[in-house]
């Protein structure tokens, strides 16, 4: 019998250059599972806070009143799925960024080999395995990751000129997160400034990708205009709003501080060699693609036109990140080009070391969570039985209150975080039931007519007196 050549099976398996990015994305998915296990689901309180959205998306359908913590409807729905399939509400959520983390390897390995060479695509495909910025938001639930996933595929889609997936995967980028709106504007000049075909092809490519590309994001701010009003994603009348001088220096101070997070993050060094790796391609009039990814991308990061409330930068550090490692590479060679060193020797140990200390610096910036807040969780999980009690939390200085909801097993309903003009103390007292929990000094004047109940350091577990 013979082999039908169209097999799907026959081509997976017979394709040799698969085999390589799917090593690379097994040993991510690998790293990145140690790390969920050496960390816990903590940057602040939006990854909880989207494990407890998403529960509830078919209820509330992902909007929710305040901006700062509000999260794009396709990252939510897939965490919602991800938690239905899984069982554990946390463990579940943190496996889809671990699996798109892992799977972003591929895409990036086909662009990078795409642009550059097959050996730059390997090394820089390695160094993104452990890098920390990737690593971090790879086991946390944001959405961050998965759309650097869908970005990286869609500038893949563009080297291989299929325009119109391009633009799907950016419309889904564009559900995920709110840096991947920026390269709705971004990509279709890159189209037009791609000259193998003729302007007219160029700029009708172009428009179809915008059209497909930008449709939610038109979507999306109809939505949020009629819910927030004058409080929505942009500022009112930016351009209007502050004089040339006050423009400029917004403009250099976001600058200066993308400059800042790539310089101290990650290694100096790192960003030293992609400078020489940028220095090189300008010298050389090669890889102009990635440089200029790099320079609209900061260009349209600095222009601030969304409210600082949006997490743009820390979602476009996490793309800058992925496009410049290739120039590290590319840097890396330059130097020992330099040097008169020897780069198949030289080369390898300097990315096995700079891959070790990426693993490092990895492991110190992981998220996790103090002992004592572990502690307190744990206390109301087992010494809270009743299912109905009302939990009280005040000043959460530092932002805790959506890892002690989760942690605690108890339905997110029973807890409230408490303002003192809100909720006067004695009526929270009068409920024997009820529990507080607060920080600081026990001042008797202010929480006398409680009993403690647990102290884990500075915090307090108190229960009113029922009196």
């Amino acid at each position: 019998m013979t082999r039908n050549k169209s097999d799907v099976f026959y081509r997976l398996f017979k394709n040799k250059d698969m085999y390589l990015p799917a090593l690379l994305c097994l040993g991510a998915f690998l790293t990145r599972f140690g790390f969920l296990a050496l960390s816990d689901n903590f940057k602040g309180p939006q990854p909880m806070l989207n494990i407890i959205t998403s529960l509830h998306i078919f209820k509330y359908p992902g909007i929710i009143q305040n901006i700062y913590y509000q999260q794009l409807p396709a990252f939510l729905y897939s965490l919602f799925a991800a938690i239905k399939i899984g069982g554990d509400q946390i463990i579940s959520g943190r496996l889809l960024s671990v699996f798109w983390g892992s799977m972003s390897i591929a895409p990036y390995y086909y662009l990078v080999s795409k642009i550059f060479t097959k050996r730059i695509a390997v090394l820089s495909a390695l160094l993104l395995c452990f890098y920390p910025v990737h690593v971090i938001n790879s086991v946390i639930t944001t959405p961050d990751i998965m759309g650097l996933f869908l970005l990286l595929s869609a500038m893949y889609c563009l080297q291989e000129q299929r325009n119109i997936l391009a633009g799907v995967f950016v419309f889904l980028a564009t559900a995920c997160t709110y840096v991947s709106w920026l390269f709705v504007l971004i990509l279709p000049i890159f189209i037009i400034s791609i000259k193998n075909k003729s302007l007219r092809k160029r700029l009708k490519d172009a428009v179809w990708f915008f059209l497909i590309a930008g449709l939610f994001s038109l979507f999306w701010i109809i939505i949020t205009n009629n819910v927030y009003k004058e409080h929505n994603l942009f500022y009112n009348n930016f351009f209007n709003a502050k004089s040339f001088y006050e423009y400029l220096f917004s403009f250099m101070s976001t600058v200066s501080m993308i400059t800042r997070k790539l310089f101290f993050f990650p290694l100096p060094v790192l960003f030293l060699l992609g400078l020489a790796g940028i220095y090189q391609s300008a010298k050389t009039r090669k890889y102009y693609e990635f440089f200029f990814l790099i320079g609209a991308l900061v260009l349209t990061l600095s222009l601030g036109i969304f409210r600082e409330e949006i997490a743009l930068i820390e979602q476009g550090m996490l793309v800058l990140s992925a496009l410049l490692i290739p120039f590290m590479v590319l840097g890396l060679d330059f130097i020992l080009h330099v040097f008169g060193l020897s780069r198949k020797i030289f080369s390898m140990m300097a990315i096995t070391l700079i891959s070790v200390s990426l693993l490092f610096l990895s492991m110190y910036e992981r998220p996790y969570l103090p002992k004592k807040i572990r502690n307190l969780s744990s206390w109301i999980k087992y010494n809270v039985q009743d299912r109905n009690v009302k939990i009280y939390i005040s000043e959460d200085k530092s932002l805790y209150f959506s890892s002690i909801i989760m942690l605690s097993g108890l339905p997110q309903g029973n807890f409230n975080y408490f303002e003192k003009d809100s909720i006067k103390l004695s009526e929270i007292s009068r409920n024997k039931g009820s529990y507080l929990i607060c920080s600081g000094v026990m001042d008797k004047s202010v929480w006398g007519e409680f009993t403690k109940a647990a102290r884990f350091d500075e915090y307090w577990v108190l229960t009113g007196l029922g009196k």
